[in-house]
């Protein structure tokens, strides 16, 4: 008997070929479910960061309020009639903020509300804002320790270890007092206490108390002529003592300048501001003046009359949880400094006075690098203000701080035969980096690590970047320093050995 053929294993194979493709799309949503999330992760991460750098900056002017030293400079802080006002844009490391503040006069007592808002653009979530409001009061820094607040409470000055003298040991000074060479000497009383004296009359300035230390914080202030540098003294804020010395002429570049020498004492716990002041008029800054901060070879020059000193910190609940606002974020606070027993606060805390009321970062810029070396190891004996710290200065690089360690590539321009500072204009980068640039040197922020990609200096007036225009770079994870060269002309660049 003849049966007709059968075909099987047709619908088996139908069925794997359904399988499979039921499979590759299940494992094509759960990668694009994984890509998602990973991406909604990042972007968390980065809406996170962007609101505690926002934060910070409510805080950093509200502190700047509050660290007014003159009840002029507190009186100046006028009424906005129920509106923000006065906003000025922060580039920071997160995004680029709007920052503004609203002010009123408020009675019995007397003191001022402030609000300080910041706002920015996060690219998914939109414009984002965060406000911080506080109350300020005016008490004279050398009147008592405690600035009295409207509800009752009383907030302790920073730098509560120590106190201002009230005992004076004429020409009798203590025989085992060490001279500090600036006018000063230290002295340990009977009581543990650190005494910082005045060597002319011996009147007791500063008292630390002994479970705190004597911090130092000291520099040089260059002063622009014509300007006197007689007329001009440094100053800091809350309980602290500042001393000064003789100025000495210093010719740079064909600019002549007056430098002097200053001193501030401090305890252990202060923060605040360190500022340069005008002694021969009322305390405020003159009319024709300017003062510059910062390093124009990182980049950080900025025009200001003080150099802000401030840690940061979280505080604890009963239960150890850390205080948050009304969104969860954690509230960093002001924190101080912390040294051993005097302790001289490192880096370079200089300040230079240009005669230019309206000078900004640019001017500011080129005065300070007057005289420095076309090209050659940069070194803070040649360079005038090499590693010069900035308008802002961390405390607390342990805990939290502005700009925590990003990773960079930095660099500084050497130039060789007609070529000087401002040959070049700009550098470019590939994706994932942030860059700034002046007249000597340039500084690119990496967005992640590792990094590849290339920078491009644009050189002005037929210049020659002697290497190359474009440099590459390979996986880049750790911050790195680069010298470039520039020449007017191929012949006049330096050779390589």
């Amino acid at each position: 008997m003849n049966r007709p053929l059968q075909v099987t294993g047709g619908r088996s194979r139908g069925f794997v070929l359904l399988e499979a493709l039921v499979a590759a799309l299940i494992f094509a949503l759960g990668v694009l479910a994984l890509t998602r999330f990973h991406g909604q992760l990042i972007h968390s991460g980065g809406l996170s960061k962007a609101r505690n750098e926002a934060v910070l900056l409510a805080q950093q002017q509200v502190e700047t309020f509050r660290n007014a030293m003159k009840e002029a400079d507190y009186q100046a802080l006028n009424d906005t009639g129920g509106v923000f006002t006065t906003a000025n844009s922060v580039v920071g490391d997160h995004s680029v903020y709007l920052r503004s503040w609203m002010i009123t006069d408020l009675t019995a007592p007397a003191r001022k509300a402030v609000t300080v808002r910041v706002q920015w653009t996060d690219p998914r979530e939109g414009a984002q804002t965060h406000e911080l409001a506080s109350v300020l009061v005016w008490r004279s820094p050398a009147q008592g320790l405690l600035a009295a607040m409207p509800a009752g409470e009383s907030i302790p000055l920073p730098g509560q270890g120590a106190r201002f003298g009230n005992s004076d040991y004429g020409d009798s000074p203590p025989d085992d007092r060490t001279d500090n060479g600036d006018g000063t000497s230290r002295h340990e009383n009977d009581a543990g206490e650190i005494e910082l004296i005045e060597n002319v009359s011996g009147k007791v300035k500063l008292v630390i108390a002994p479970e705190h230390e004597l911090v130092v914080i000291g520099g040089s202030v260059y002063v622009q002529s014509p300007q006197n540098a007689e007329h001009f003294a440094v100053a800091a804020t809350g309980i602290s003592h500042c001393v000064r010395g003789s100025p000495e002429a210093v010719q740079r570049g064909g600019r002549r300048f007056e430098a002097f020498e200053y001193t501030c004492y401090v305890a252990s716990g202060w923060y605040g501001t360190v500022s340069v002041l005008d002694v021969s008029r009322t305390g405020a800054l003159h009319a024709t003046s300017s003062v510059c901060l910062g390093d124009p070879y990182a980049l950080t020059v900025t025009a200001g009359r003080s150099r802000d000193y401030r840690g940061f910190q979280t505080r604890q609940h009963a239960d150890g949880s850390p205080v948050e606002d009304d969104e969860g974020n954690v509230i960093w606070f002001s924190a101080g400094v912390s040294g051993r027993r005097l302790a001289r606060l490192a880096g370079r805390h200089d300040f230079l006075v240009v005669a230019n009321r309206n000078a900004g970062d640019g001017d500011c810029t080129d005065l300070m690098l007057t005289g420095d070396p076309e090209f050659g190891p940069l070194n803070a004996e040649e360079y005038f203000f090499y590693t010069n710290l900035p308008a802002s200065v961390c405390l607390t690089g342990d805990t939290y701080c502005p700009d925590e360690q990003p990773t960079v590539i930095a660099g500084r321009f050497d130039f060789y035969g007609g070529a000087d500072f401002g040959d070049v204009s700009d550098v470019l980068a590939t994706a994932g980096v942030e860059c700034s640039a002046n007249a000597a040197a340039y500084r690119c922020r990496l967005e992640e690590t590792p990094w590849s990609g290339q920078l491009h200096f644009v050189t002005s007036r037929r210049r020659v970047a002697c290497t190359t225009e474009t440099v590459s770079f390979e996986a880049i994870s750790d911050s790195e320093t680069y010298h470039h060269a520039v020449a007017d002309e191929v012949g006049a660049c330096p050779v390589s050995n």
